[in-house]
């Protein structure tokens, strides 16, 4: 009788302890659908060659070039793309690490723009794709947190993408490409020469730590405040339809004279009746912009450096 006892006291506490471990499975197992994908992005950065971007029914192609990044423009033209910039694209892909899955329906993905509508990325490495994926809808939770909707391809699940930032990765040529138009140190800069049209030419030249036009004292604050805005310049809309040749004499341009630079800096602006200026910098010769927004940033009058 003792034994009878014994043996249903042992087939509860085996039936218990099946129980709980069902439960912890099952517990363990929220959120995690046998088809979540641990990983979504693995790639070999060093050997990836060639990126493809689509979105909004345009598309166009990073590729590796004889050691040299390219990306396409529209017409088909190829232009330098820097080599920084894919990096920490490629860098921001793998961020990507799926927490959870948001949807399994095709006709939901509208809502988390993993459609026709969010940024599609194809990466090659050695000619052969390794990931194709597209990022959707950017969101935020809680206080502090956000998140980036993400679907492979040639999958159904929608994942959302913990302390990822979509708009991190360029959607747009642009961002492959140099857009800096000046670098300088500003303490460095010892002389200014601006070539203006008619006798408005003039030099801002620093003798014994003063800045003066002629014999004229420059308006410190007005200096300082002209020169601080030189250290970091960058062009917004790059010009590649008007060939550099068609560019002859700049109607505005300014010579920068620095002991930090081996070279003296050029910038220039030519008048052109469809951008109204077209702007270049020896800093980064290969670029024409047409951000006018640097016009008065870089050429100044006299009057106003002189603080009248």
């Amino acid at each position: 009788m003792f034994r009878s006892v014994k043996n249903i006291r042992l087939i509860a506490v085996l039936v218990i302890l099946v129980v709980v471990y069902a439960g912890l499975k099952l517990f363990k197992n929220t959120g995690r659908s046998k088809s979540f994908r641990e990983e979504l992005v693995v790639i070999d950065t060093s050997k990836v060659d060639k990126i493809l971007i689509s979105k909004s029914g345009s598309s166009f192609e990073v590729s590796k070039e004889n050691e040299q990044w390219k990306v396409t423009i529209p017409g088909n033209k190829k232009v330098d793309a820097t080599a920084s910039s894919v990096n920490n694209a490629l860098s921001s892909l793998l961020r990507i690490k799926p927490d959870r899955i948001a949807t399994k329906d095709p006709e939901k993905w509208v809502d988390y723009q993993v459609d026709t509508s969010g940024t599609r990325v194809q990466v090659f490495e050695n000619n052969a794709s390794t990931l194709d994926l597209i990022l959707g809808r950017f969101g935020v939770h809680g206080q502090q947190q956000f998140h980036t909707f993400v679907r492979l391809f040639e999958d159904d699940e929608v994942y959302a993408a913990n302390d990822f930032m979509g708009i991190s990765f360029p959607s747009d040529p642009k961002g492959f490409r140099n857009s800096r138009f000046l670098q300088i140190t500003s303490d460095s800069i010892t002389q200014v020469t601006f070539n203006y049209p008619g006798d408005s030419a003039f030099i801002l030249n620093k003798s014994m730590d003063q800045w003066y036009i002629g014999n004229n004292q420059a308006d410190s604050a007005a200096t300082a405040s002209f020169l601080s805005g030189l250290r970091y310049l960058n062009g917004s809309d790059f010009v590649d339809d008007v060939e550099p040749a068609a560019l002859i004499n700049p109607t505005l341009s300014v010579l920068i004279q620095a002991n930090s630079m081996s070279e003296d800096v050029k910038l220039e602006a030519y008048s052109h009746p469809l951008y109204g200026y077209i702007l270049h910098s020896s800093y980064n010769p290969k670029a024409y912009f047409s951000d006018e927004s640097m016009l008065p940033k870089i050429f100044k009058g006299q009057s106003e450096l002189l603080g009248e």
